[in-house]
């Protein structure tokens, strides 16, 4: 069951994380500040445009299933070894400082309507219709 999907630009991550998506099929996880995105629930499908990179080949834009949402206390994020690495990373993609008792929203995904709309376009275009947001049940 799919829950409401957005069309391109309407769910906004960071541009890094959004070009390592398309790049790279081992990245399963975004996040977001507190109170970002709350419209955003689990089964939502999210439209990122075409990634510019792999070439005129893959036109077609990624569609992430939202499969978790999760708010995570910053301190609990990373192990003491990699957490001064891993946090600046998280503070540049959210555009800010964070604290160790700031919360985040971790958001976890599968791409795995890509697949099903290359394989089954009408699946999609039934769903997607002039960049209009539609409720499936």
């Amino acid at each position: 069951m799919v829950g409401t999907v957005y069309p391109q630009g309407a769910i906004s991550i960071d541009s890094e994380t959004a070009r390592l998506i398309g790049l790279n099929g081992n990245i399963r996880e975004f996040f977001l500040l507190e109170g970002q995105h709350n419209e955003l629930k689990q089964r939502d499908v999210i439209t990122l445009k075409p990634n510019d990179e792999r070439g005129p080949s893959r036109p077609t834009p990624t569609y992430l299933q939202v499969t978790l949402i999760e708010k995570v206390l910053v301190s609990d994020l990373y192990g003491e070894e990699e957490k001064q690495y891993r946090l600046r990373q998280l503070e540049s993609a959210l555009g800010r400082e964070l604290a160790d008792e700031d919360f985040v929203k971790r958001v976890e995904f599968v791409a795995r309507i890509r697949r099903m709309a290359r394989d089954f376009p009408a699946f999609l275009e039934r769903f997607i219709y002039n960049d209009q947001c539609v409720m499936l049940d």
